[in-house]
């Protein structure tokens, strides 16, 4: 028989509940391991900016070599 929907929802509820429960338990047992995660949620927003900044100049230059061409 498969599984219904809300079957799987509840599962994966729960392995997110596990999953929570055992980063909490690690972050309190090795205080270093909140740092790590901090650190790269810390990096993750450095990258975010950059690439969003990297896009914007390609965009940019995309629109400035149109402008280009189409006014010659």
């Amino acid at each position: 028989m498969t599984e219904k929907r809300s079957d799987y929802r509840r599962r994966q509820a729960e392995q997110a509940e596990k999953a929570d429960r055992q980063e909490a338990a690690d972050s309190a047992a090795f205080p270093a391991f909140k740092q790590d995660q901090d650190q790269k949620t810390l990096k993750a927003e450095r990258l975010k900016k950059r690439l969003n900044f990297a896009i914007l100049v390609v965009c940019l230059l995309i629109i400035l070599v149109w402008v280009i061409l189409l006014k010659f």
